[in-house]
């Protein structure tokens, strides 16, 4: 069994993930991201009557003021700038134009590539967790022997905390 990178089909989602992320623990930007979708997403209803929640679109976003957040105001205004970008812009997926955004950094974006656009080799090197995990090591990694395929590195660090 081998650890993967998870996918995310949507790079407007992964897009608002990493905004989420940004600066937090793990666990806090998955309470965020719940909050998101449970605040903002639509629901259905299965045949067995279990209700489906989907991921919040970037109008639904514009239309919300997003006071449900305990975050600050400027990553606010990064998810409603970034929704507008999405929105509007003539080549949203284009990751590498998101740095234009303002509130969206390297990392932001090194993440996004990782699990929206699937590239094997990100390394996300001020990444806090993976700081973490690398301190716990009995070694001294090198990370550039670990090319290609360092976005699998990141997962296998992040699993260890």
């Amino acid at each position: 069994n081998g650890l993967r990178v998870p996918g995310i089909w949507n790079s407007f989602e992964a897009g608002v993930r990493a905004i989420l992320g940004q600066q937090v623990s793990v666990a806090a930007a998955k309470k965020l991201v719940t909050d998101f979708v449970h605040t903002l997403g639509e629901t259905s209803k299965t045949n067995d009557d279990s209700i489906l929640r989907y991921f919040p679109e970037p109008k639904d976003v514009l239309e919300s003021d997003l006071c449900f957040f305990r975050m600050p105001q400027s990553r606010k205004d990064t998810i409603h700038r970034f929704a507008h970008y999405m929105l509007n812009d003539s080549s949203p997926d284009d990751v590498d134009r998101w740095i234009d955004i303002k509130g969206i950094g390297p990392w932001t974006v090194a993440y996004v590539k990782m699990r929206a656009v699937k590239d094997p080799d990100v390394w996300l090197i001020g990444d806090v967790g993976i700081k973490n995990a690398l301190k716990l090591l009995d070694y001294e990694l090198d990370v550039d022997a670990c090319k290609p395929w360092r976005s699998y590195l990141s997962m296998q660090l992040w699993n260890q905390l």
